[in-house]
């Protein structure tokens, strides 16, 4: 039960910092290239939480399809603004996650 609660834990705080960066996109607080480094550091830490569940994350098909709808009107240069805003958050948790998985597998591969 313990082990659980743990596992629940860390993917709480992988949900926090993920709202957190989407709340630093949203107000177009974007990070320069010499902050770059904390993205290194916060997948480490994600990835050691809970390497197994990072890796085996998918989006819902949902999410998946949004995605893909919003990829495929950028490419038709049909986005509206606000879809090129929504877009954008994508594009930084794709950018994290991959990060995260990268930390998780190096983690289960010590």
């Amino acid at each position: 039960m313990v082990e659980r609660s743990a596992k629940v834990l860390r993917l709480a705080c992988i949900f926090v910092f993920f709202c957190i960066i989407l709340n630093v996109v949203h107000h177009h607080t974007y990070l320069n290239m010499e902050n770059y480094k904390i993205y290194d550091e916060v997948a480490s830490f994600l990835a050691q939480a809970a390497p197994e569940q990072v890796l085996a994350f998918r989006p819902s098909a949902g999410t998946q399809q949004r995605y893909d709808d919003l990829v495929w009107k950028k490419k038709e240069l049909t986005l509206t603004q606000e879809e090129s805003a929504e877009l954008e958050h994508y594009f930084m948790l794709e950018h994290i996650f991959r990060l995260v998985k990268i930390r998780a597998a190096m983690q289960i591969a010590q």
